[in-house]
């Protein structure tokens, strides 16, 4: 436990999984968007991370988090007052008890208990009243999260919004659970049109499995999934993508039509995208 226009593209590469590494550049992104659940930093402080060269650092995710006095407290009942430790549990209380606040957001890279005790160890980029607000506040924070390539070690940039938390999805009670799996529904062999499913090019045609995106010059891997809104059609995958001779991550969204026949498809990160749509090969 870790407590204390068709942008995927027209032909060959640009219109399958071993596409556009302008679109999808080699940056790991293994965290939910967090964007949608939680406010932007204030002016009090959220730099971005401390190494200058970002070509040293991966990033991992970002996630929204409201501190609360239940995150102020270890496991055993300990007070604590190291920032760190207060993220850490933090974590712990969202993803192992259940306990998101209304500024909390669910991530899929520290839901996992293996990757949440790295939380310890991390270096983290803040400044003084951003550090004093976790240990003596409940401030909403943003949290940026990157990985030196160097050593792993995985470093944190911190900033506060002072706003009042948004409407929609934070308002929930139901706290969205990260899957494992892409679920059944998504499954099946899918092109950018119903001729690509018979007569196109193979890079035009993709199939959908438990694990991922597979095609002919590339794959999509999803090391996450988290289904979005009451009519559960809407998902949105964290990916380990090859192709190209390359690898990189990505954040995408897929959205089923209510008879399961068409399927649209951006990506969130790192690189937006407008909505391709593809349709179901019979």
């Amino acid at each position: 436990m870790c407590g204390a226009g068709n942008s995927h593209g027209s032909n060959g590469l640009t219109r399958g999984l071993a596409m556009s590494r302008r679109r999808w550049r080699q940056i790991a992104t293994v965290g939910f968007l967090a964007s949608s659940y939680c406010l932007s930093p204030s002016a009090l402080g959220f730099a971005g991370p401390g190494v200058r060269d970002k070509a040293a650092l991966d990033y991992l995710t970002e996630y929204c988090a409201e501190i609360t006095p239940e995150d102020q407290v270890g496991n055993k009942g300990e007070a604590l007052f190291d920032a760190l430790a207060i993220l850490q549990q933090d974590r712990f209380n969202v993803h192992v008890r259940g306990l998101r606040r209304k500024s909390d957001s669910v991530d899929a890279y520290f839901a996992g208990t293996t990757h949440c005790v790295e939380i310890a160890g991390a270096m983290l980029t803040i400044d003084k009243e951003t550090s004093a607000a976790i240990v003596d506040g409940n401030p909403s924070l943003l949290l940026e999260v990157y990985r030196h390539k160097s050593n792993g070690r995985l470093e944190f940039s911190v900033g506060v919004s002072d706003d009042a938390p948004p409407e929609g999805i934070d308002a929930v009670g139901e706290t969205p659970r990260p899957l494992h799996e892409i679920p059944l529904k998504y499954h099946g062999k899918w092109a950018y049109s119903a001729h690509n499913c018979t007569g196109g090019e193979p890079t035009a045609v993709l199939a959908i499995d438990s694990k991922g995106l597979h095609q002919s010059k590339g794959e999509m891997i999803a090391l996450g999934v988290l289904t979005m809104g009451s009519s559960r059609r809407t998902i949105i995958i964290n990916a380990r993508n090859s192709g190209g001779g390359g690898k990189w991550d990505s954040t995408e969204e897929f959205t089923l039509s209510s008879d399961s026949a068409v399927l649209e498809w951006r990506t969130v990160r790192p690189d937006p995208s407008a909505v391709s749509r593809l349709v179901r090969c019979r």
